[in-house]
């Protein structure tokens, strides 16, 4: 089950508990309206967020401001489990709720692609449906409303207009080749095309397995590709990867690709940056545009040493050698730790925003590179 990202949110989810019936309904809503104006890139005061979702404004001003992205993602959690209380049917509603599989047969997307869009903001909640069975659905105008403002994000998921004839044309010559030459499994020949043609790589998946289906024996296309490697054998490739073996040796012992291996160790690196929980100090100055070079600025300017007395600077003889190597060091200035912190929280920041923007399914190596960078910047 998830997990709140932020104590404030899990404890405001425990006191809408509480409200009477009506009351919950109408905070969902404006829950919900809050979550689709939400910036994950901007930091919010914890106040903001409890006035737009109870209209209370409380006693007490708090200067706490939380990031965009954490607000993102507990408004999901909070609105997901409060309409659970309320035990909505759906045939109650004038408005069409729409099931995960209606969305994903609408926009020609996976299962996979609904959950990475609901953790961009897509709004879910709890519904009890025809079948009496309780589970999560979409209110049609908080889709629409999704789509319209993350329509970059959702044209690189999804599939909104046919394949036409030169186009099928080339999805199938540039699939012929990667399976006969190239040696590609399925998955990278859909997941290569599409990146290259700007489609989901389920629509290049359709499109070539309609051809095999209507196409003789002998001019199917995904016949001739290798199979998918199993769990065992990408097993096999990550623990030899972590022994030092090359991609080129591993993929003449498995007799497999080089592109099979590389996508299986791309992947395993996805799944353990997508695993660290990073937390930063939000500035205004990240924002804009510039920021890394005003930043370094900042840094440059400010004084690297402390001025230090004679007395400061003078070694006790009775200390251990790695104690001595500490009055060695001289101390930082109160203006460079800030600065340093300041370009240090900067660093955390690029990476949640560059992990925000990464598509698992189409990232390739420099994109990864850059996340760890940040990492190592940190």
């Amino acid at each position: 089950m998830a997990r709140f990202r932020l104590d404030s949110i899990a404890g405001l989810v425990r006191q809408l508990a509480f409200a009477p019936h009506d009351t919950r309904g109408a905070q969902v809503q404006s829950a919900e309206d809050l979550l689709h104006l939400v910036d994950p890139a901007k930091a919010y005061p914890l106040d903001f967020v409890i006035f737009k979702i109870t209209g209370y404004h409380p006693k007490q001003v708090s200067e706490d401001l939380l990031t965009g992205l954490a607000i993102q993602h507990d408004l999901g959690l909070l609105i997901e489990q409060i309409s659970d209380t309320l035990d909505v049917p759906t045939d109650s509603l004038s408005e069409p709720v729409l099931t995960i599989d209606d969305v994903t047969e609408r926009f020609n997307v996976t299962s996979k692609t609904i959950q990475r869009w609901r953790r961009k903001g897509l709004p879910a909640r709890k519904f009890i449906f025809g079948d009496g069975k309780r589970r999560v659905g979409f209110l049609l105008g908080s889709v629409e409303r999704f789509f319209r403002t993350h329509r970059d994000q959702v044209h690189r998921g999804a599939n909104f207009t046919q394949v036409d004839g030169p186009e099928r044309d080339e999805i199938l010559r540039r699939a012929l080749r990667l399976s006969r030459q190239g040696q590609c499994c399925v998955d990278e020949i859909s997941r290569r095309i599409g990146r290259k043609l700007r489609r989901s790589p389920l629509t290049i998946l359709h499109t070539v397995r309609k051809h095999d289906d209507e196409a003789a024996a002998d001019r199917a296309i995904f016949v001739s590709a290798p199979a998918d490697l199993g769990p065992e054998e990408r097993e096999r490739v990550l623990k030899a990867s972590r022994r030092g073996v090359g991609i080129a040796s591993l993929a003449t012992r498995l007799d497999r690709p080089r592109s099979a291996i590389y996508r299986v160790l791309l992947q395993e690196r996805i799944t353990r940056l997508n695993r660290k929980k990073i937390r930063f100090i939000d500035d205004a100055l990240y924002h804009g545009e510039g920021a890394g070079a005003a930043i370094d600025s900042i840094v440059s300017q400010e004084q690297v040493l402390a001025g230090q007395s004679v007395e400061e600077m003078r070694i006790p003889r009775d200390l251990p050698p790695y104690l001595q190597d500490l009055y060695r060091t001289p101390l930082l200035t109160p203006n460079r730790e800030r600065a340093l912190f300041l370009k240090f929280s900067f660093h955390k920041f690029q990476f949640v925003q560059a992990r925000r923007r990464l598509d698992p399914e189409l990232a390739r190596n420099r994109d990864l590179q850059t996340l760890e960078g940040h990492l190592r910047k940190a």
